[in-house]
């Protein structure tokens, strides 16, 4: 009988923590490792956590020192199972912050893109390293 390699057994353990995970019903957690400016297309690492949940986007930067919680006013798309292809961009506001927070998985891999309104204005999209339930 063969052995499974380490690596191979925690692919399949990531792979099976998010199927059939619906980001409509489900809380997630979010975790990136790098973002890129799309004002300027200027990439650079950055480690940042989104945790969605079906009312808000909570955006938790610097360790979690510095948190954003974001409401959620509408929706456009389903993706009943972030392990597979998809996209969903939801409507978001904070006060007098306002934007759009779009989750998307390609074949090339998952984006965060978040566009916050005038008069801020600031267009980032971040790659995602990990998506995983929210406890």
């Amino acid at each position: 009988m063969k052995k499974l390699s380490p690596l191979l057994i925690l692919l399949l353990t990531a792979a099976l923590t998010i199927s059939a995970q619906d980001m409509s019903t489900t809380p997630l957690r979010w975790v990136t490792a790098e973002a890129e400016n799309l004002n300027n297309n200027d990439k650079f690492t950055y480690s940042c956590t989104f945790v969605s949940t079906p009312s808000h986007i909570r955006w938790e930067q610097k360790n979690s020192t510095r948190v954003n919680t974001f409401t959620i006013t509408s929706a456009t798309g389903t993706w009943n199972n972030v392990a597979l292809q998809g996209k969903r961009t939801l409507t978001i506001e904070e006060g007098t912050l306002r934007g759009t927070i779009t989750f998307e998985r390609t074949s090339i891999g998952t984006t965060i893109t978040l566009i916050f309104s005038s008069p801020h204005g600031s267009r980032h999209r971040f790659s995602v390293s990990q998506v995983q339930p929210e406890n």
